[in-house]
């Protein structure tokens, strides 16, 4: 995968599910018990994520990760950001402000956020 079709993805991802992967006491997951994925679980194959990985942050489970990856940590320290800030979740349009910034300090298309709206419904 290439830095824009991961922040494609993740974006996708992000607004389908419309709610945080997290354990119900605030802390973030990369996989919830009822299938909720984060910003980074979602590019996670199933064979190859491990509950180890639960409890750390992106840059901290680098290894663990899918070769593919490995060269775009920046990349995913920024979006697993955003969907581990309450904020993100509770006003639409700090996610969409968010996201838009890490596409232009990548280098990247934005044009994945048109028209989404939170499956949520936050506004």
């Amino acid at each position: 995968m290439n830095a824009q079709e991961i922040f494609d993805t993740v974006v996708t991802h992000l607004y389908t599910q419309g709610k945080q992967a997290d354990d119900g006491m605030g802390g973030c997951m990369y996989r919830t018990v009822g299938g909720l994925k984060c910003a980074v679980g979602c590019l996670i194959p199933d064979d190859q994520y491990h509950p180890n990985m639960e409890g750390s942050t992106v840059d901290n489970i680098g290894l663990l990760l899918p070769s593919y990856l490995h060269p775009h940590m920046r990349l995913l320290i920024e979006l697993q950001g955003v969907h581990d800030a309450t904020s993100s979740w509770e006003d639409e349009v700090v996610m969409v402000g968010s996201l838009r910034l890490i596409a232009r300090q990548e280098g990247l298309s934005d044009k994945v956020l048109e028209g989404k709206r939170l499956a949520n419904g936050a506004a």
